[in-house]
């Protein structure tokens, strides 16, 4: 499984890095968001369709350790559940 540490900021500027990334490390992905204070659109959008396409090939997706700011943004959007849960496959 790999593990990725994403920066602290999330943002237009690191949403090539964050798709290269993960493109790259294709199958079990593990993340460590304990740095991140912000999280922009592109890069959430990026993050939806990884989990996404991950539970639909049957591997595993998983933001670990996720900071407080990244909770309360995932919060404010009603996708906390859904982005850290570990779906069964």
């Amino acid at each position: 499984m790999s593990e990725i540490i994403l920066p602290a900021r999330l943002d237009t500027a690191a949403s090539a890095n964050l798709l290269k990334c993960l493109e790259s490390n294709f199958g079990d992905v593990s993340m460590d968001a304990s740095n991140v204070k912000f999280v922009g659109a592109k890069c959430l959008t990026i993050l939806i369709f990884f989990k996404e396409l991950s539970t639909k090939r049957g591997k595993s997706f998983s933001i670990n350790k996720p900071s407080a700011q990244m909770v309360e943004d995932f919060n404010f959007l009603n996708i906390t559940k859904y982005m850290f849960e570990v779906p069964s496959i």
